[in-house]
């Protein structure tokens, strides 16, 4: 820019100074100097810090540079200090001058001073988005109008919900809405924060993708002068691992008491189960049962052999017994699970394998096989095909067990090994926890994919193994 372009700044309204690329001041105009009360000569070779009031955090100027130095105009509101030591707001509007190559050599500002009740407003705003641009990458925060429709959202809120702020500006907080808290909770909330108090609960909400989050949340009025409430500001922390790691600790103080109580009671259930169990074999042998007798005998077998396997299930969850290893055949170990469990004859239980020899814990391991086995025969609801088989790999033996069922809900499929999920009427929600846990123990991966329902074991090839 030639300088007698620059002259004609100085009988402008406007403060106008001009930076080099490094910011140091190389011209500023007639307004400048009357309102900052330096001259020309003490503010040329100078940054603009020679007016810094001390008001903004380093990440305001942060935040400025990092607009400019991308080629992009910043306009925003500024606290200045001038040579006698007074204060003033101005409203400046800095423009990059770019080279032929487009990398900036100059910055021009143009400032307008603002009056006593602006500044007054604008020291509030200010001192706010000052706050806000500290916290950006710790705190969630977001400030709505007094309907709660949502005006500011900051970086770490779009993080965490995953919409973008256009997305979200202009909504309410219902597009976060989980299902988890009932109305009479955001009623209270509502009333609590109308009445110009501040509020603090737990709250759990659901991201874009469709994953739940919990946040600690904190939501203030902000009052006006004549103390009526002009908007909501609310701040709050990401408690999502907090949560999970609380609800895993309740969830392991639950299979304490269950393993005591397991522990005394199994004995006595066993017991008695036993004695059914003969007597329902010497009545098939002493008398001569019709066809619905039969069935009716086959269905007090059924139930007595899912008794036993849900205790059996029970105790082997929660005493963690150590592996005792030894080295199973596949085929053996399939077979023994099968022979253990009172099939319906609706069910077809195809089995397709290359008999490789497993360096495993064999109890454990037919455990694990009757629950898969168990579990694929009631998806299939006492009726279909169950298929076992494997597959051979360079590095692994893959084991399928897989029914024909209709498969899992999708909202379930991440949930099908967590202790105590289940869906069925009469599950205990360990069987497939415990299938996890059997299979983690020997060092070996599982997996489950839906529809069709097949759940895989990953087991390595190694020396021992095979």
């Amino acid at each position: 820019m030639k300088n007698q372009n620059i002259g004609t700044f100085n009988d402008s309204e406007y403060m106008v100074s001009v930076t080099d690329a490094d910011g140091k001041i190389t011209y500023v105009n007639k307004k400048f100097c009357d309102v900052t009360q330096y001259s020309s000569d003490e503010l040329i070779g100078k940054t603009h810090a020679i007016v810094k009031s001390g008001h903004h955090l380093q990440v305001f100027y942060k935040n400025l540079w990092d607009t400019l130095s991308v080629g992009k105009m910043w306009t925003g509101m500024i606290k200045n200090k001038a040579k006698d030591g007074t204060y003033f707001w101005i409203k400046s509007t800095m423009t990059p001058i770019a080279d032929k190559n487009g990398k900036s050599i100059q910055y021009i500002c143009h400032s307008t001073k603002l009056n006593i009740s602006m500044q007054n407003d604008h020291d509030k705003l200010k001192n706010m988005e000052d706050i806000l641009g500290a916290i950006d990458n710790v705190l969630i925060v977001a400030i709505t109008d007094v309907d709660g429709t949502i005006t500011y959202v900051n970086k770490k809120f779009c993080e965490i919900s995953k919409y973008s702020k256009e997305e979200l500006i202009g909504r309410n907080h219902r597009i976060l809405k989980s299902g988890e808290h009932d109305p009479i909770f955001f009623k209270k909330m509502w009333n609590t924060i109308s009445s110009g108090n501040g509020w603090h609960g737990v709250v759990k909400n659901k991201a874009k993708d469709g994953t739940f989050y919990w946040v600690n949340t904190f939501i203030f009025p902000l009052l006006s002068n004549d103390g009526k409430i002009e908007r909501y500001i609310s701040i709050r922390t990401d408690i999502t691992e907090q949560k999970i790691i609380t609800e895993k600790l309740v969830t392991s103080e639950r299979f304490v008491v269950v393993g005591e109580i397991a522990s005394k009671f199994a004995h006595d259930v066993r017991n008695p189960l036993s004695i059914i169990l003969s007597s329902v074999e010497n009545l098939q042998i002493l008398c001569n049962f019709n066809e619905t007798q039969k069935r009716q005998i086959d269905s007090i077998e059924r139930a007595i052999d899912r008794i036993t396997h849900q205790v059996n299930g029970v105790l082997s969850f929660v005493k963690g017994q150590p592996l005792e290893l030894n080295k199973s055949g596949l085929s053996e170990l399939i077979s023994e699970s099968i022979q253990t469990i009172k099939i319906p004859s609706s069910v077809k239980v195809h089995v397709s394998i290359k008999d490789t020899r497993l360096f495993c814990d064999k109890t454990q391991c037919v455990i694990m096989f009757n629950n898969l086995i168990l579990n694929a025969i009631q998806a299939i609801d006492n009726s279909g095909v169950v298929e076992i088989k494997t597959t051979d790999t360079d590095k692994n033996i893959l084991i399928h067990v897989m029914d024909s069922g209709s498969g899992i809900p999708e909202e379930n499929i991440d949930k099908i090994f967590e202790s105590l999920f289940t869906t069925k009427q009469h599950g205990t929600g360990l069987g497939l926890s415990s299938v996890q846990s059997i299979v983690r123990a020997h060092g070996w991966d599982i997996t489950v994919t839906s529809p069709p329902t097949i759940f895989t074991i990953t087991v390595p090839k190694t020396e021992d193994s095979f």
